[in-house]
């Protein structure tokens, strides 16, 4: 746990894993990464089968496209909007929202014309679209909830592998409405 009110992530001991003094950091049998992509890639190599992170050129350049995304246009447009709409952030909210709504434009063209993202395999937006959970749950709970967790911009969480993404919580017990604390 890193406690970044106390200014933990600015502390001589983590600057050690991400001198940017940044989360996400990620260490793993003595590995360290310190970026939200670069885990995610790591994580599906390393851990799961090629679902996640495909080994054909093609399909891995798309999936590194959108991951991409989250460090551009997601940035810039809804992470940025949410900044000033709950954290009262001095950005620029209309340039924010109109890169948001160009970015929600594309999306949603591009899921016109798949079934999925990128290949043929369930997303977080695949499952949120199935299960018809709607925009509130989305926008204010589920997404950023997970955000928060992996510390992601909250559109990048759309992206995130649905089956990892619901083995995360269920294992951490996220999907129970009981014994809660």
């Amino acid at each position: 746990d890193v406690d970044l009110l106390s200014g933990a992530h600015k502390a001589d001991d983590f600057l050690k894993r991400n001198a940017f003094g940044q989360v996400p950091v990620l260490e793993d049998d003595g590995t360290v990464i310190a970026d939200s992509n670069a885990i995610l890639v790591y994580l599906a190599i390393k851990y799961a089968d090629a679902q996640w992170y495909p080994t054909d050129p093609k399909a891995a350049a798309e999936v590194q496209s959108w991951l991409s995304k989250a460090a551009g246009e997601i940035k810039a447009g809804p992470a940025n909007a949410r900044l000033v709409t709950v954290f009262g952030a001095g950005l620029d909210h209309e340039h924010a929202k109109s890169v948001a709504y160009g970015l929600f434009d594309v999306m949603e063209c591009h899921l016109g014309a798949s079934d999925f993202l990128v290949g043929d395999s369930a997303t977080i937006a695949d499952l949120m679209r199935d299960l018809k959970l709607g925009r509130w749950f989305r926008d204010y709970y589920l997404v950023p909830l997970s955000g928060a967790i992996w510390s992601t911009p909250t559109r990048d969480m759309l992206d995130f592998p649905a089956s990892s993404f619901v083995r995360f919580f269920d294992n951490h017990g996220l999907l129970t409405v009981n014994d809660q604390p």
